[in-house]
């Protein structure tokens, strides 16, 4: 059983190429580009320094949100391309879990922290139990000082992700917290993979895989902050 991941959620681009339970290639990109430019190229490179052609895989991931909308709709976008014209099924992955994934048997509390601008994160936190994680905290979008208040956060706890890098000083005067390493602080499809691999029995049509969002794009919310004024103005 071959398994290809992509996560294009955030500022790096990501695919891997698993066998079975055996991670066979990983490919981690941040730069200039935008994923437009570089994931296919990506996946081109995990394909030709495993040898494999596309035609083998009989299972893909993808790391459909939250995140960068752009960023998501290119990642799944380009899996349901892939998984449709070869007639293979499609795992989805959440963008936290696989950023908590990134930390296995970790002390404490994982919480990943993603920036969903506008003075808001994407956040959530999870515990490791055994080989596994539970989810203490589930996905939620707002401000991080509202987010920190939550009592469930409690003893040591870790965070990861941009939104993390972005708020460290914040982050710095909170009891118990740390920020994970640099190396293991992003998301990797590598971890995407590794959940994929839990929950094979969940595996859609390519059709049906949606990007999974939080709250409404900017451009969304611009419009309906103007449809909310021009109604103001009529009352």
């Amino acid at each position: 059983m071959k398994l290809l991941a992509i996560d294009t959620s955030s500022k790096v681009a990501s695919a891997a190429l698993f066998e079975e339970d055996h991670l066979v290639c990983a490919c981690d990109l941040m730069c200039g580009l935008t994923h437009s430019q570089r994931l296919m190229p990506l996946v081109e490179d995990c394909f030709a320094l495993a040898g494999w052609q596309p035609g083998q895989v009989d299972y893909f991931a993808v790391v459909r949100g939250p995140g960068s909308f752009t960023g998501v709709r290119i990642g799944v976008s380009a899996v349901k391309g892939m998984a449709d014209a070869l007639g293979k099924p499609v795992v989805g992955v959440n963008t936290l879990e696989t950023l908590a994934a990134s930390l296995p048997f970790a002390q404490g509390l994982v919480v990943p922290l993603l920036d969903a601008r506008r003075g808001q994160v994407y956040a959530a936190a999870y515990r490791w139990d055994g080989d596994g994680m539970t989810t203490v905290i589930p996905p939620c979008a707002m401000a991080l000082s509202e987010f920190l208040q939550n009592p469930a956060l409690s003893g040591q706890l870790t965070f990861l992700g941009d939104g993390a890098t972005a708020n460290a000083d914040i982050l710095a005067q909170v009891k118990n917290g740390r920020l994970a390493p640099p190396h293991v602080r992003h998301q990797r499809a590598a971890a995407a993979g590794y959940l994929a691999l839990s929950r094979l029995d969940t595996a859609m049509p390519a059709g049906d895989i949606e990007p999974l969002y939080l709250r409404d794009s900017q451009a969304e919310q611009t419009r309906q902050e103007k449809l909310r004024r021009e109604e103001a103005a009529r009352a």
